[in-house]
């Protein structure tokens, strides 16, 4: 079921909306990809409210790329990397004739995460993304893997969400992790 969570999250997130159907899916089985099996590429489009639509392909077989296009009447912004962890993000916005570049440096994601989810212990507060947000995910997963065994398009029962992101109550700033200087040992990967 690890179908895209990210996409599905930035696309729910971006829309501030549930997707309300999965209007085709399909998949791929690369036997050079090493996963047996199980499929290794997908391809998805959501329908969103309104009739707009998002789209996403998402491989474990293919060589890596890692960016989010949102393309808009007005303007369009592209992010590369959009994903990843390993280094800064960036992103281009146009809108209209304009364009612009804006950098972000790169920061330990994950030490922000363990620091966020540590406040909601020490404060008693709900974390978000919580149970909510994972049935969320589910329900678009199930209508994916729906869509890819009839090749139709699947209806997704209705989803209201109770409370959404809110990016101040998360937003952690930390210095990006660097690797420690070893001694006398050897990598833990064997190179």
């Amino acid at each position: 079921f690890d179908m895209a969570p990210y996409p599905i999250n930035a696309i729910r997130y971006l829309f501030g909306a549930e997707p309300v159907a999965v209007e085709s899916a399909v998949a791929t089985r690369q036997p050079s990809a090493g996963l047996g099996d199980l499929d290794d590429t997908f391809a998805v489009v959501l329908r969103m409210p309104g009739d707009k639509l998002a789209s996403f392909t998402v491989s474990y077989a293919m060589n890596n790329i890692d960016s989010l296009i949102v393309a808009g009447m007005k303007g369009s912004i592209h992010m590369s990397p959009a994903y990843g962890f390993q280094s800064g993000i960036e992103h281009d916005v146009t809108i209209g004739d304009k364009q612009s570049h804006e950098a972000f440096k790169h920061t330990d994601q994950f030490g922000g995460e363990m620091r966020y989810f540590s406040d909601c212990i020490l404060n008693d507060r709900d974390p978000e993304p919580d149970a909510e947000e994972g049935l969320s995910d589910l329900r678009v997963i199930e209508g994916i893997v729906k869509a890819m065994e009839t090749g139709k398009r699947v209806e997704l029962p209705p989803f209201t969400r109770t409370r959404r992101i809110d990016p101040a109550s998360q937003r952690q700033t930390l210095s990006a992790v660097r690797a420690p200087d070893q001694v006398k040992a050897k990598s833990p990967t064997g190179n």
